[in-house]
């Protein structure tokens, strides 16, 4: 029977890394370009987050200046 994952207190993990659903799965190529793309998404995603911090900082000393 199929049942939805996490259903269970006792649920199996990791019984499906190699097979599912009877068939053997495909093993994923991972070539030197997929990580510098990823390396690169990375970098941007931690720039966005930087300015983010930022901005919020900034809102936090605006809003301190307000409760003086």
């Amino acid at each position: 029977m199929n049942r939805p994952k996490g259903s269970g207190k006792y649920d199996d993990e990791g019984d499906d890394d190699a097979i599912e659903g009877g068939k053997e799965q495909e093993e994923i190529q991972i070539t030197t370009e997929d990580l510098q793309r990823e390396q690169g998404e990375i970098r941007d995603l931690e720039l966005k987050k930087k300015a983010l911090e930022e901005r919020v900082s900034g809102m936090e000393r605006d809003l301190g200046g307000l409760n003086r």
